[in-house]
């Protein structure tokens, strides 16, 4: 299947199928600036976005900065959302912060974020991560590879 078949399949006007369960994508990033997003989506390809965030699905888990998952410094992630939201604006987000306002991930924060991720899995359809991360840990595998 390619994008353009998987984008025709998170329409809801498209697949009425979805009316009742929007496609949630999960962004595992730096977090999201909504002001930005609505900006950003429309310098990509203008669009009425209608994206909700699904809060009960997102969450920071970056030890030691506040529990805000609307502060993102560096814009990624919320970059990596206004591309979704551009492409597929009716899909439904769930943001899980793993990468500090320093832009590093330690395996922690990612464990964490991906351990929350695989107890939710039965309502995230798709998981965005766009990471890099300085050392491999087993874990961090082990735990990828359940989720897939």
């Amino acid at each position: 299947m390619n994008f353009n078949q998987i984008i025709e399949k998170t329409n809801v006007d498209a697949n009425p199928l979805k009316q009742n369960h929007p496609i949630v994508v999960a962004i595992v990033d730096s977090g999201i600036d909504e002001a930005l997003l609505l900006r950003f989506s429309e310098q990509v390809q203008p669009c009425t976005c209608s994206t909700d965030i699904v809060e009960h699905l997102s969450h920071n888990f970056v030890d030691g900065e506040d529990n805000d998952l609307y502060k993102d410094k560096l814009h990624h992630g919320t970059g990596v959302a206004s591309i979704i939201a551009s492409h597929a604006p009716f899909v439904k987000l769930a943001i899980v912060k793993v990468m500090g306002s320093d832009g590093n991930v330690n395996n922690a924060s990612l464990l964490k974020g991906l351990n929350f991720i695989n107890e939710h899995k039965q309502n995230i359809d798709i998981i965005s991560i766009s990471l890099c991360v300085s050392e491999s840990n087993e874990d961090v595998k082990d735990m990828h590879g359940e989720i897939v």
